[in-house]
This record gives C-alpha cells, structure tokens and sequence, in this order.
C-alpha cells in the first residue's frame, strides 16, 4: 500500500503539501483523484480568487470526498472544521487514511452520507461546500443538500468536467440556478 502522493497547495505566500493515498484496486469511483479536484485545488491556489487567510476559521462541508483531497486542502489552508462526505462506506477507509496522513485527526472528520437523506446529521450550516464531479443528470438531492447546509453569506465550490451537456441544460444546473445566486 502506497504512502500516497503529495499535492502542493499554494495560496499567496502559504504553501501547504497535502498528502493523498489512492486505492486504485477498489472498485470505487472515488477511490482515486479525479482532474476536477486537482483544478479546484489549483483554483483555491489563484490569489486572484482566494487571499491567503481566507479559509481560515471556516467550517467546511466535502459531498462526494473520495479521497478527500478538497476538504483536506482547506484544512491544511486553516479551516477550523471540516467533514468529508461520501455515500460510499468503502471510501471511509480512504479518507481515515488521507486524514492521518495529513495529521489532520482534530479539524477534520469523515462521514457517510447520502444526499437524498437528511442534512442534519451533519451539523449545517458551512461557511464553505465543496464537491468535485458531482454532478450528474437529476442531482439525486445535491442541490437540496447544498441548500439546507450552506450558510447564508457562505459559498458553493463545484467542478467537474462537464460530460455531453452544457453548462445550463441539465435539470440539475436548473435547479442550482433557481436556488442560488
């Protein structure tokens, strides 16, 4: 078993390394780091949309976490709380994994969640919601999810690669649309 890889996360004159182990055996989407997530993590890096000391003492909401690495990258730039999410139980292992390699067992926390569930188990509201490749046709409660758990001055951070339909056409970008500025 690998110790992982190291991702370099730079925002202004903060530079954090986070490590991320990958299980590429498990059958498991989100058992692997995915190009959206290293776009975002580049994103957050852009002192053109994020200054150093933003993300600190923000609480943090990762859905769909995989490996973690967007909930981890927040930590490592200073969020206060993070919980990492997904629906598949199999990737707990994971996360528990990237979190102690991280050193990051007292500001961050995984879970399973499922976004056609009830939200308050997971303690809302988040200054800051991530999800990389999330997105798909319907949102299977994403949006609701995202609703009920963002605070209301708080900030929704999505990507993915955009797979047949553009931005605006799919009913989930409908619905995001209509509830969020």
């Amino acid at each position: 078993m690998s110790q992982g890889r190291p991702v370099v996360i730079t925002v202004g004159e903060e530079q954090r390394t986070v490590v991320i182990h990958e299980d590429y055996k498990l059958d498991e989407l989100g058992a692997t780091l995915w190009g959206s997530a290293i776009v975002l993590c580049a994103a957050i890096s852009d002192p053109g949309n994020f200054t150093a000391g933003w993300f600190v003492g923000k609480r943090v909401l990762d859905l769909g976490a995989g490996t973690g690495i967007m909930g981890l990258a927040l930590a490592a730039l200073g969020a206060r709380e993070v919980v990492l999410t997904d629906n598949e139980p199999r990737l707990l292992k994971i996360m528990q994994k990237n979190i102690s390699l991280n050193s990051a067992s007292g500001r961050v926390m995984a879970r399973t969640h499922d976004w056609c569930k009830d939200a308050l188990p997971l303690r809302p509201p988040f200054d800051i919601i991530v999800a990389c490749d999330c997105i798909y046709e319907g949102g299977d409660g994403l949006v609701s999810t995202l609703q009920s758990c963002c605070a209301a001055e708080g900030i929704v951070l999505l990507a993915y690669e955009p797979r047949g339909q553009v931005w605006g056409e799919s009913p989930f970008h409908q619905d995001l649309l209509q509830k969020f500025e």
